[in-house]
């Protein structure tokens, strides 16, 4: 028996809200989460795969 994508819709939709809610409450303020400018994006990419 399989599952369609229409019947798990729903509890996609719970995990994102449920995952949102949770991230909104512990979430780290990292310097590139601040600014918008791509430099600093970018730099912060590289940063993270050394």
């Amino acid at each position: 028996m399989t599952t369609s994508q229409s019947d798990r819709a729903p509890d996609v939709l719970r995990v994102r809200r449920l995952l949102l809610r949770w991230f909104a409450g512990h979430r780290r303020e990292l310097p590139w989460r601040r600014r918008g400018d791509a430099y600093a994006v970018w730099v912060s990419e590289i940063m993270l795969q050394q």
